[in-house]
Formats: C-alpha cells, structure tokens, sequence
C-alpha cells in the first residue's frame, strides 16, 4: 500500500514538473497555408476557408479548454468523452478524427487512444 501511494505521489510530481509553461522569445513569422499539393500559398491566396487560432484569440476564453475553444470555429465538432479535460477527439467538415491532423508549432500530436 504504502509503495503504491509513493509512486503515486512521484507521478503527480512529474506531472507538474512537465506542466510548467517555458518562455521563449517571440518571433513574427508571416502567415502560411500548406495545402494537399504542399505548395505555400498566403492565406489571402487561399480558395478554402480558414480558421486561425491566435494566442489573443485563446487567451480570451481562459475558462475553456482547447476543445471548447476549437470548437467555435465554422465545421469543427469536438467530441469529448468523459469529464472535463478528457479525451477529446476533433471532427472536421465531417472529416472523423483518425482523418484530422493536429500540429502544434509545427509538431504532429499523437492520437491519444493509440499513441501513433
């Protein structure tokens, strides 16, 4: 018992150690769109409509999650399952999740069901 509670304990550590947010400095970057044929077009340029989430725009709504806040764009459905902060997984212009790619500063983010 007392070992299960000290590993516990040593996870929600490690979990607030790698939640902490890391400031670096800002760079201004112009606006890029990568569409199917991955060419770079300027947003302006772009046929398709785009929705662009800005820090100012997420910092607006600090009481929402991310999934909240992605879902007030036009054709973007987020179904959560479980409580709040659970898994969420994005629908978009009827794409289902596993068709969604999610980029974050340029990173994919793994599937949190299936790690890939």
């Amino acid at each position: 018992m007392r070992r299960s509670t000290v590993w516990g304990f040593l996870i929600l550590v490690g979990l607030f150690i790698f939640n902490q947010n890391v400031f670096a400095a800002e760079v201004q970057m112009e606006q890029v769109v990568v569409t199917a044929t991955k060419t770079e077009i300027a947003m302006s340029e772009s046929p398709q409509a785009i929705s662009v989430l800005t820090k100012e725009g997420i910092s607006k709504y600090p009481q929402l999650t991310l999934g909240e806040i992605i879902q007030q764009a036009t054709g973007v459905e987020v179904s959560q399952y479980g409580p709040r902060g659970a898994v969420s997984l994005p629908k978009i212009r009827g794409a289902e999740a596993e068709q969604v790619l999610i980029l974050i500063n340029g990173r994919r983010i793994n599937d949190a069901q299936s790690g890939k």
